[in-house]
């Protein structure tokens, strides 16, 4: 065919694409439905010209003749196709052209504006006729080829194209390309999900024509081709001078006048914006002193609540000095009298150094309960002492033991100095303070540290007790970095006392003023969550000790199996709302006199992904990377479930082996890994050879696309979670331990985490994608929102595929297989009938996996190759699942 010369007839270059894409074919087989006079419009007179056979089908009366005239190669039969076997006669409308005629013309005042405006016209109306009628099925079997296949079917029948297509036995003939004409989006639409249901899908689209093949090969050569041709006779019945270069013409002149018209209101259009604009701006130079004005009240106003409130704070800390003074005096009886007092001392302590050992007889005085213990502290100097405090210093070890037993180190000390200071010789090597006794502070009474931070702790309306506050402030000495789960006023209490003390943290879910927070603190809005989506590779590890508020059930769930070993939780939860694994944790919790604290947490909530997150190398991974070894089983105590992972690959050599790598780096104990190979020649065997002892089944070999190559792999893994790779794709450091522990944790259908995305080879990634799910939450997959195309999935509030794991139970539910049919689009139509299985979801806030985007993968591009086949799909779902007619 190549070496003949023939025209082109048809509408848009039909013709001229279907000779290039038969161009290796001298000889072959076509049948046109709707063939009008067999020349003009034709998508199959060139081939006849060519020596091909075929049959042309057509129901209009007028033009039969006409056809058969100039088809004398071609079988010509004068009936109307239809669906039902059983109908051997209908009515058809036929107009004067012939090119709106059929079984369901349009209407009269659309034909008749069409005739008015593209041809200048009158339209005369159809005319109702009774034809004969045939099935396309009947039309075959009676005068088709016995042995030669049908290379294509041109049907343009205005409007009946899906009915001429229902009496069409796709089983038994399977034409290599059907031409179908569709005149509008909802038959577009119908047609492309019916002829999908048989295997064939879109390969290109011309004006109103679509070309379906059922080969994946077909359809990459048929986009390949371009379009650019010359009609060699008339392209209208109405008159050999229409052309169809000067239809074209007319068509620009008209579109012209109307651009023009826009550009008309646009530009008024335009000015009225311009004159809002200016008037706006007039108010907004207004409103701008304005807010000048009422920053500078604030400012002033914020100064004055700020000295109201360290006033406030102050008095409350008087108040409370007081009333803790006044306790003090209720408990202690009033001292005696100073002058019989110092007489019964003397007397005594002449009798204790008389009668022997004054350390002997000290260390029993200096027991605890006794009266003279604590007015010894409290006597100015005594002449007395000066011989006992030069000779026997075994009393002054006693009472320093018993000072600091009793908290009264300091008095002690004190007294000391007084007594020196009195004296002035004679002093005796001074006894260092034990270790654990702290430096005092600054200042005492009301002005001391810790009390002026239990004051404005106690500011707050929360209810943790006052002894637990200054726990938390001696526990806040020891501290580095703090994180706070949720700003609640008792939250804030904790804050306050652990600031006091030196340390310095993160507030989470917190929306009071910053005014609040106290100096080396900052705040997030975000919860937990949301917080963990953004911490990659790392997140609680960043932190040594957490605050968990009451109230925080789902903060809980987030927290077990993330933990590490060295970080403290202090939590004032009651005992009986705290997950099980805390609940009977090992060791148990300490009560600090109303808070609860685990150091260290419990041994199930501990991480097992802490060491495979070690690496600090992004670039590294999975290059170079040694796996570090896994707990022997699940935090829960339960073993690893199996995971199956499949990888697809054909000519991804340059990345497939980074891909193998990271998912044997994962390290995962329990891992079953299948790839199979479609037939690649680019140096994929020899990577397959390198890994192949290290996999659980390797194939190499043709198979029918992406879609079955993963079927095959499914339907031999025997994990308990399934997933697939794709082979330009990676699994994030320690993704398959989150995932495994997820499932455990949560008993949740699908798992779903984060994707970052990479652009080529690049190091770094672009951008973290997290779905809209909410974090630690098991929940329905939404089956409203997956269907919603535009307002939805295509926003990318959902998946990327590489981040989605399943259990083989939701997946045997959903039939067990993908739909090989579709190029683009199985993963999308899996998670929908997922969804409308009743799958429940939780979404993890680790990243999963890593998306690369490169110009060889099959969605990549501008013009987005994979949109037609998803709102195909989109659309036969949304019946399926709705029963609701929708628009592609």
């Amino acid at each position: 065919m190549s070496g003949s010369k023939t025209g082109f007839y048809s509408q848009h270059g039909e013709d001229f694409l279907l000779l290039q894409f038969f161009a290796s074919k001298p000889t072959g087989f076509y049948l046109d439905v709707g063939a009008f006079d067999g020349v003009h419009l034709s998508n199959s007179f060139a081939f006849e010209q060519l020596g091909w056979q075929g049959i042309c089908v057509e129901a209009h009366p007028g033009y039969f003749p006409l056809c058969r005239e100039a088809r004398p190669g071609a079988l010509c039969l004068n009936v109307a196709c239809t669906a039902d076997p059983g109908v051997t006669e209908v009515e058809f409308f036929a107009d004067k052209s012939g090119l709106f005629s059929g079984l369901r013309p349009g209407r009269d005042d659309e034909v008749r504006s069409h005739y008015e405006s593209a041809w200048g016209l009158d339209f005369e109306g159809f005319e109702t006729i009774r034809v004969p009628a045939r099935t396309l099925t009947e039309i075959l079997r009676e005068h088709g080829p016995a042995e030669t296949p049908i290379d294509f079917i041109s049907v343009d029948v205005e409007g009946s194209e899906l009915e001429v297509l229902e009496g069409l036995d796709l089983e038994a003939f399977r034409p290599r390309v059907l031409l179908i004409e569709a005149n509008n989006d909802s038959a577009h639409e119908a047609i492309g999900d019916y002829l999908g249901r048989f295997g064939y899908f879109e390969a290109r689209r011309l004006d109103v024509n679509s070309f379906f093949v059922h080969r994946q090969e077909d359809r990459d050569r048929i986009r390949q081709i371009s379009i650019d041709f010359v009609a060699e006779k008339s392209l209208h019945p109405l008159g050999e001078d229409f052309t169809f270069s000067g239809f074209r013409e007319r068509r620009h002149r008209n579109e012209i006048e109307e651009y023009d018209a826009s550009l008309r209101e646009l530009k008024a259009r335009q000015r009225r914006l311009q004159e809002s604009h200016d008037t706006l701006v007039r108010e907004h130079g207004l409103l701008a002193q304005e807010h000048e004005q009422l920053l500078g009240h604030h400012e002033e106003l914020t100064l004055r609540l700020r000295r109201i409130d360290r006033l406030r704070q102050t008095s409350q800390a008087y108040f409370s000095a007081y009333k803790a003074r006044q306790k003090k005096l209720r408990r202690e009886p009033p001292p005696s009298e100073p002058g019989l007092f110092q007489q019964k001392f003397d007397a005594l302590l002449r009798k204790l150094v008389a009668g022997g050992s004054f350390a002997q007889n000290l260390s029993g005085w200096l027991e605890p309960g006794r009266g003279l213990t604590r007015s010894l502290l409290s006597l100015g100097p005594l002449q007395s002492f000066k011989g006992v405090l030069q000779a026997d210093t075994k009393w002054r070890e006693l009472a320093w033991k018993y000072a600091e037993q009793r908290g009264l180190y300091w008095q002690l000390k004190s007294l000391e100095q007084r007594f020196w200071a009195a004296w002035g010789e004679g002093k005796p090597r001074p006894i260092p303070a034990p270790a654990r006794v702290q430096e005092p502070e600054a200042t005492q009474g009301v002005h001391s540290a810790r009390v002026q931070a239990l004051a404005a702790a106690r500011a707050f309306p929360g209810e943790i007790p006052e002894a637990a506050l200054l726990e938390v402030h001696q526990l806040g000495r020891k501290l580095r970095k703090v994180l706070v789960l949720r700003g609640t006023p008792e939250a804030l209490q904790v804050m306050t006392m652990l600031q006091a003390a030196g340390a310095s943290g993160l507030c989470l879910d917190y929306s009071a003023g910053e005014e609040w927070l106290g100096e080396n603190w900052a705040s997030s809005t975000l919860g937990l969550a949301a917080w963990l989506c953004t911490r990659w590779p790392t997140g609680l590890h960043e932190v040594d000790a957490l605050f968990v508020p009451s109230g925080c059930q789902e903060e809980w769930s987030l927290l077990q199996g993330r933990l590490g070993a060295r970080m403290a939780i202090l939590t004032s939860a009651a005992p009986e709302s705290l997950p099980h694994a805390f609940r009977n944790s090992s060791p148990p919790a300490r009560d600090l006199n109303g808070l609860l604290m685990f150091d260290p947490p419990p041994a199930a909530c501990l991480d097992p992904v802490l060491a495979q997150m070690a690496w600090t190398d992004p670039p590294a991974w999975p290059r170079d990377v040694r796996p570090a070894p896994v707990p022997s089983t699940l935090p829960s105590g339960r073993p690893w479930p199996k995971i199956t992972v499949v990888t697809a690959t054909l000519n991804q050599a340059s990345f497939l082996e980074e891909t193998i790598q990271s998912v044997l780096a994962q390290a995962y104990p329990n891992l079953e890994y299948l790839i199979f190979d479609g037939g690649s020649s680019d140096g994929t065997q020899a990577i397959l050879d390198k890994y192949r002892a290290r996999l659980t089944h390797c194939f190499s070999g043709p198979d029918g696309g992406q879609a079955d190559a993963l079927n095959k792999g499914l339907s031999l893994g025997s994990g308990d979670i399934l997933c697939w790779l794709n082979s330009d794709d990676r699994f994030a450091p320690g993704a398959l331990l989150r995932v495994a522990q997820a499932f455990d944790c949560y008993g949740t259908d699908v798992v779903v985490g984060g994707c970052s995305l990479f652009h080529d080879r690049q190091t770094r990634p672009t951008r973290l994608h997290h779905c809209c799910l909410p974090g630690g939450v098991p929940c329905p997959m939404p089956l409203d929102k997956l269907l919603d195309l535009e307002g939805s999935w295509q926003r990318g509030d959902f998946f990327y595929q590489p981040e989605v794991f399943w259990s083989r139970a939701i997946w045997q539910r959903c039939g067990g297989r993908l739909n090989a049919g579709l190029h683009y689009s199985f993963d999308y139509e899996l998670w929908v009938t997922m969804a409308a299985q009743g799958a429940r979801v939780v979404h993890i806030p680790e990243t999963l996996a890593l998306f690369r985007l490169h110009e060889k993968q099959k969605t990549f591009g501008e013009d987005l190759p994979f949109l037609g086949e998803l709102r195909q799909v989109n659309a036969r779902l949304r019946r399926e699942t709705h029963g609701q007619k929708t628009d592609a």
